[in-house]
């Protein structure tokens, strides 16, 4: 069973990891106690663990709030995915073939980037394209198994999931071309899979993260000022 303290430390992570409480913003502790229906101290508990983990900023002697997202943060997500990705890639052309639950989910996340793809601009949300990206995640990290690699993989992807969503969130209003031509590249990514060439997905993957961090920058810098 979970503790207090914990469910407390998964609810809030949930929250900032998907910019539902965005940079920048308050962290009152009985309005989280209250949304939450527990007590202070597990809340006080959890925040100072979500310090740890570098996304709060976090002094009991002053308001918490949600650490910011900076352009130095991002260029370290990418980096750091460029650096993993690819090498996943090759995994998954290596397994794909012998592993049918691995071929299968591959095919899934393919049919569900098709639907979007095809779907009218004006119909398409960013919740969909975020969720070809964290199954292409997914996938990535079943492939690896139970290694160190997979470990550091999925930390990365934990970490970047607070990236990825934050072009959501600083993208509201924006012409939805944007989930259209990111589709697009998920779409070369999965192709490149199920055709087991491993040269054209790692060169897919590196492509998509390039444009990613790009499209990423430019949101934080037109829009955000923390």
């Amino acid at each position: 069973m979970k503790t207090l303290h914990e469910r407390a430390y998964r609810a809030i992570k949930d929250l900032i990891l998907k910019n539902t409480l965005l940079p920048g913003e308050e962290l009152p502790i009985n309005s989280l106690a209250g949304t939450l229906g527990i007590s202070h101290t597990p809340v006080r508990e959890a925040l100072a663990r979500l310090s740890a983990d570098g996304l709060i900023d976090y002094d009991p002697h002053k308001k918490q709030r949600v650490a910011t997202i900076t352009e130095e943060d991002i260029r370290q997500v990418y980096e750091v995915r460029r650096l993993l990705e690819p090498h996943a890639a090759n995994q998954v052309v290596s397994s794909i073939s012998n592993d049918p639950v691995l071929e299968e989910n591959v095919r899934m996340v393919h049919k569900k980037a098709k639907e979007i793809y095809k779907a009218p601009v004006d119909q398409i949300n960013f919740e969909d394209c975020l969720a070809i990206d964290l199954g292409l995640n997914d996938i990535f990290v079943g492939a690896a198994g139970r290694t160190l690699f997979c470990a550091v993989l999925a930390f990365v992807g934990d970490r970047s999931l607070r990236i990825r969503t934050f072009l959501e969130a600083a993208s509201k209003g924006s012409p939805n071309q944007i989930i259209h031509t990111i589709t697009e590249e998920h779409l070369e990514i999965i192709r490149a899979l199920l055709n087991q060439d491993a040269t054209e997905a790692k060169k897919r993957v590196l492509r998509h993260l390039k444009n990613g961090e790009t499209r990423t920058l430019k949101a934080i810098r037109k829009k955000v000022k923390i």
